[in-house]
């Protein structure tokens, strides 16, 4: 992965799992931030405090979180549960005292890794309560927001800082997609000069990236259109409900880009085989017109190799050449002859000569641009395509 992939908050590495309480409260005319070392020192701060508030929690096994977080939120039992499974599904549930909400931030390195980071968030009226695996997030920017008097964030609830978080999060998948984009063309560029087996390697790489980030994306937007659409969603605060519309539209934004990249893909495959197939039928023909003209010549060498021919040449069927002194070379002019037949009767059919030199000399680049152009791949780039790193980590499982 190329250093454009890493969002510019994004931390360089994963830092060590520290334990991280970070509280944030904020109303229309004040704002303040404060950090614990204990949870317990957070819960007394988030009970005496007054507005709004936002409890940031870092690098915490929830082993230890859930007690506390019963307090704080009066956490549901089954909301309990989702978050303790270790098998993590992004989604927006409704348990009406509170919203579980689960997405996947992806941290970008400098070393070329992809680590994936599932985040818990719990909305209230009052509290938002935020649970990462690890360090570092894309989230700088809204906390500049809540920093700001003139926000629209600040004279807003917990609801809409989850629609910015969300959004943030989403944005988050713009330098990833850029550099997939780019590594794209240099697929294409490539294929338009060979076509060989590593590409085939290097568009499977690509394919499972783009199936990842579709297993990040597509269950969220899918689980907030049905929670919109269900009945209970109309008992939800006139502010969730926005908020969760909004999110949704972010997310299908999101889902289109990751659906024009993987079409991309799954059309540079088929110029792939396609580019294969030419190679093929190109040697295929070259083969067959050998085979073609050395036919004749092979039955001419046979039918003289039977030697019909009687001492007293009584039989005027026999073969007279075969006692006459020019017999061998009359039979290499005819083998001659007729492979000059055949060569110029190919020659003017256009299966060689000046077309067939042309295809040796740009090799494929002229018959997979042109199947470029059928099939919708443009924006060739040059440059030699770099492996990227898988991701260390499967985005669905916590790190917990």
């Amino acid at each position: 992965m190329t250093d454009d992939a890493t969002p510019s908050n994004a931390p360089a590495e994963p830092e060590p799992r520290t334990p991280v309480f970070r509280l944030t409260h904020w109303n229309e005319t004040s704002s303040s931030v404060a950090e614990f070392a204990s949870i317990e020192q957070a819960r007394d701060a988030l009970e005496s405090s007054k507005g709004f508030a936002w409890l940031d929690i870092e690098c915490v096994p929830l082993a230890t979180l859930e007690p506390v977080l019963e307090q704080l939120v009066a956490l549901h039992p089954i909301a309990a549960d989702a978050l303790c499974d270790d098998l993590a599904r992004v989604r927006v549930q409704n348990f009406g005292a509170q919203l579980l909400t689960t997405m996947v931030f992806i941290h970008a390195t400098k070393g070329g890794k992809q680590v994936a980071e599932v985040i818990d968030f719990l909305a209230t009226p009052q509290v938002l309560v935020t649970i990462q695996d690890l360090k570092g997030d894309c989230f700088d920017s809204v906390r500049e927001q809540l920093r700001d008097p003139s926000a629209r964030v600040r004279k807003l609830g917990p609801y809409f800082l989850l629609l910015q978080l969300g959004r943030s999060i989403a944005k988050s998948y713009d330098p990833l997609f850029k550099a997939w984009s780019e590594r794209v063309n240099k697929l294409e560029d490539s294929l338009t000069h060979r076509a060989d087996r590593r590409m085939l390697q290097k568009i499977h790489f690509v394919r499972d990236h783009m199936m990842t980030y579709r297993e990040c994306v597509i269950p969220l937007r899918e689980s907030l259109r049905r929670l919109l659409a269900q009945p209970q969603s109309q008992q939800l605060p006139l502010e969730a409900s926005f908020s969760l519309q909004e999110l949704e539209d972010e997310f299908a934004v999101l889902q289109e880009r990751l659906n024009n990249q993987t079409d991309r893909v799954q059309r540079l495959m088929d110029l792939y085989l396609n580019a294969i197939a030419n190679r093929a039928n190109e040697v295929m023909r070259v083969l067959t017109i050998i085979s073609t003209i050395f036919m004749p010549l092979s039955f001419v060498a046979s039918l003289y190799g039977m030697n019909f021919q009687r001492d007293d040449g009584a039989n005027p069927w026999n073969m007279p050449e075969l006692y006459w002194k020019y017999g061998y070379l009359f039979a290499l002019g005819l083998m001659f002859c007729v492979s000059l037949a055949f060569l110029c009767f190919f020659w003017k059919r256009g299966w060689i000569g000046a077309f067939s030199r042309a295809e040796r000399k740009q090799g494929l680049d002229s018959l997979t641009q042109e199947l470029a152009g059928v099939i919708g791949l443009s924006n060739l780039t040059k440059g030699r395509p770099t492996r990227i790193a898988r991701p260390t980590q499967a985005p669905m499982i916590r790190q917990r």
